[in-house]
């Protein structure tokens, strides 16, 4: 330390970039020794914050919510975030050491977690976050090694949506025919929307004279931010869907008897309002989880397949389309998927109606191969 000639005092100290190696020196100034003094330990500390963290000496709880908030900012949608955060919460963060460093996670830890976890859906779940949040470290230099690497990955085999067969889709739309979720249901069958989509449309979304849909938001419910609505899935699922002559009518018909329901309860219509609402209140939007509870509910009341669900009207429409012979890229197009391989493998079912037709083409096919 020593004092300069403008009167103020002066000392230095050496930090070393993490990252380079390299090592540099620090001056700090203050009035008088005391003020210097603390200057000289806050410039220290935030020296060995960055090292520390660089290094690993951040805790993994930490890093989790540092990753976290990078995954949103870039996207990420609040329904995800706070489905990472329950599942660490629920499944990681208990049966791991208070503030255990991130580089101190190592993968009999993870092996330990997954062994108390029940659910292999859940499992294999809780294993693909912390595999992405090991991924970060490693990508942002804090961590040589993914632990996960070491750790066999769970696997469950995802259940699909049940197909529904026509004398089920009949039944089901019999079921609710009085009601809000006939409307709801047969949209989804005609325009396979997710149920999210649907309770985020708005009547100006609907052209009525150029037989559209514009499907570009979805309501979200989570526990900081209640009922919202927000951007779709991701950019595959903004789309503009065509609608067939039955749809158009069904929403004609819903929006006449909408108006009716609106003018009994003293409430207005608004052409930018809510197609679909809550049936306790009429003034807010249907909640996706509304339609998932009366779908649970029909489930047990008309002893429906196990995985008939409100996204079996999705995969219904799909493979309809499908066994139409739409080409796999119209289809991709129509669901609102990044790619059309994960709409055939994922969403067509099994059908006679996909191998129809099949055995002319392969007739011809012969007539071709076996000419003498």
């Amino acid at each position: 330390m020593k004092r300069r000639k403008d009167g103020r005092f002066q000392t230095s100290f050496t930090a070393q970039n993490p990252l380079t190696g390299e090592k540099s020196r620090h001056y700090v100034y203050a009035d008088t020794e005391e003020q210097l003094a603390i200057v000289l330990a806050r410039k220290e500390k935030e020296a060995e914050d960055v090292t520390a963290y660089i290094n690993g000496v951040i805790s993994f709880s930490e890093w989790c919510a540092e990753c976290l908030k990078v995954k949103q900012e870039n996207g990420a949608s609040e329904v995800t975030i706070e489905s990472y955060q329950r599942c660490l919460n629920n499944h990681v963060f208990p049966f791991l050491p208070p503030n255990m460093r991130l580089a101190d996670v190592k993968p009999f830890h993870i092996k330990s977690i997954l062994q108390r976890i029940a659910g292999k859906r859940t499992k294999e779940y809780a294993y693909a976050i912390l595999k992405t949040i090991f991924s970060e470290a490693v990508f942002e230099g804090l961590l040589s090694d993914n632990p996960c690497s070491h750790v066999r990955k769970p696997k469950a085999e995802a259940a699909p949506a049940a197909f529904l067969p026509p004398d089920v889709f009949h039944l089901i739309i019999e079921s609710v025919k009085d009601s809000i979720f006939y409307y709801v249901f047969l949209l989804a069958f005609y325009t396979g929307c997710r149920r999210g989509e649907l309770c985020a449309l708005r009547w100006s979304d609907f052209a009525e004279s150029k037989r559209t849909l514009k499907i570009d938001k979805a309501m979200k419910e989570t526990k900081a931010l209640g009922l919202h609505e927000g951007n779709a899935k991701s950019r595959h699922g903004v789309r503009i869907l065509p609608l067939p002559l039955p749809a158009v009518e069904l929403l004609i018909k819903w929006r006449e008897k909408l108006k009716a329901i609106l003018i009994d309860k003293a409430l207005p219509f608004d052409e930018n309002g809510y197609v679909f609402r809550s049936p306790k209140f009429w003034d807010k939007p249907l909640p996706p989880t509304a339609i998932t509870r009366k779908m649970s509910a029909l489930r047990s009341e008309l002893h429906l397949p196990s995985r008939t669900c409100m996204h079996s009207f999705r995969h219904t429409h799909a493979t309809n389309l499908a066994a139409q012979g739409i080409p796999s890229k119209k289809l991709q197009m129509q669901m609102g998927h990044a790619s059309a391989a994960f709409t055939l493998d994922t969403y067509v079912h099994s059908s006679p109606d996909l191998t129809a037709g099949v055995a002319p083409l392969i007739e011809k096919m012969s007539e071709v191969y076996n000419k003498d």
